[in-house]
């Protein structure tokens, strides 16, 4: 889905919330967290809760970076379930408030963009284009940061995916990797970017350049980065997919291990998290080596019973 693929939020540290109490915005950052985690086990209803309860605890704290992160949440949660009307009302709800601000055209593009991927989920390709070029128009013609003008490009990739306009895409997301490139620190948009152009690349057969981007990435990240991100494990995952399937298992087994090992120290078993380890089981059977396979395989089957516990527990 486009929009699983897409949602490129900025994530503020704490000391960038101007005004912000910090007991508040931990709050707040925690009910984020919790509304993500429920939506990678499919627990919409939990999901729904936890950040409808951030944007009204933003909106009364008057931290509105924090409300427009929550509520784009709640986007991912509305296109899931196909309730575009929703999803829709809501953009627009966003565009009037940033406009009564004023001055904030960086949050007009991000939501721009948003609704444009709720269009393009929708299958309305020419409103979505016509959406997504506007924003790539004012993100242009504005000093708002690379992060925020690459997202109308990435944005607009996937639109073009879906036309099965491939080379077009990958174009698109080759400049917003440039853009993002230029903050060897902006690894959030970096590793989504070159997610959406690892698809790309895996269509069109361009192996070497896929193994490229991959190798950059991965060699950026362990450069610049000193605290470990969600976003490197499903970087590593994927690296190992292609390099297990070029027949280099002791490469691909190598960077399975890494990307577990990060899963599990964000206690991750999401959609990415348990693809990655079954890739691994089954490279490990592919060598005859069962039990080191049944071992992973054991701890998915008690991930999915904690799972489904957790959601019978939020129905109740």
């Amino acid at each position: 889905m486009v929009m699983l693929r897409l949602l490129l939020l900025v994530m503020l540290p704490l000391n960038q919330i101007s005004g912000a109490s910090e007991d508040a915005t931990r709050e707040i950052l925690s009910l984020i967290e919790t509304g993500n985690k429920a939506f990678d086990r499919s627990d919409y209803s939990q999901c729904e809760k936890a950040f409808f309860d951030a944007a009204n605890l933003s909106s009364h704290n008057k931290m509105f970076g924090l409300e427009l992160q929550a509520q784009f949440g709640l986007l991912k949660v509305y296109t899931s379930q196909k309730k575009y009307k929703l999803a829709e009302s809501l953009c627009f709800d966003q565009m009037k408030k940033i406009k009564t601000r004023g001055g904030e055209l960086h949050r007009l593009v991000e939501v721009m963009v948003e609704l444009g991927i709720v269009k393009t989920e929708e299958g309305k390709l020419i409103e979505a284009e016509s959406i997504l070029n506007k924003a790539r128009l004012l993100a242009e013609k504005n000093d708002i940061g690379t992060s925020f003008k690459s997202q109308p490009l990435v944005a607009l990739a996937a639109l073009n995916v879906q036309k099965n306009q491939f080379s077009k895409a990958a174009a698109l997301d080759e400049r917003a990797l440039e853009m993002v490139e230029s903050n060897n620190f902006d690894f959030i948009n970096r590793a989504a970017t070159v997610e959406c152009l690892a698809e790309i690349y895996e269509k069109l057969g361009k192996k070497q350049r896929l193994e490229e981007l991959f190798k950059d990435t991965i060699q950026n990240y362990e450069t610049n980065n000193k605290n470990e991100q969600l976003g490197i494990a499903r970087i590593y995952g994927d690296y190992g997919t292609l390099l297990s399937k070029s027949d280099r298992l002791q490469e691909a087994e190598e960077y399975y291990q890494k990307a577990i090992a990060v899963f599990d120290k964000f206690n991750d078993f999401g959609v990415r998290s348990t693809s990655c380890r079954k890739n691994y089981a089954n490279l490990l059977r592919s060598q005859n080596r069962r039990d080191e396979a049944q071992q992973i395989e054991e701890v998915l089957i008690r991930a999915a019973i904690r799972q489904k516990i957790l959601q019978e527990r939020g129905g109740q």
